[in-house]
């Protein structure tokens, strides 16, 4: 009889502990970025990036990266890049808030896009050699 009862409550308090944690990742809400914030960013991405990367060159060929390759690749594409930016900004209006009182959305987690991004990186460089 005890044995079962210690196992509910083995049961309730972990039912309760995912209920908080599901409910503390939902409260996290934060202000959705202004247009008139995203836009200039958005058109200084291609001069940022380059030389951000330029950073990183030595730890990128400590770990076998073409350096050569990735300024090449990103110097060719760089235009198609700021389309695509430029594309998703218009094709997702709502993406961004446009003037008014500052709208609050769910906060979502970066990592796993930061890793499709690093994944999709990592796979254009070995296909371009």
């Amino acid at each position: 009889m005890l044995s079962a009862f210690y196992h509910k409550f083995v049961e309730m308090r972990a039912v309760i502990v995912l209920c908080a944690v599901v409910l503390s990742v939902k409260a996290q809400m934060i202000q959705k970025c202004a247009c008139d914030v995203v836009r200039p960013c958005a058109t200084k991405t291609n001069e940022a990036l380059l030389p951000c990367a330029q950073k990183c060159k030595k730890a990128a060929e400590k770990i076998g990266l073409n350096y050569a390759a990735f300024e090449q690749c990103f110097k060719q594409n760089s235009s198609p890049l700021a389309a695509t930016i430029t594309c998703a900004l218009n094709s997702f209006p709502n993406s961004c808030s446009n003037g008014g009182p500052p709208t609050m959305i769910p906060k979502r987690q970066t990592s796993s896009l930061e890793l499709a991004i690093a994944n999709e990186v990592n796979a254009g460089l070995q296909r371009s050699g």
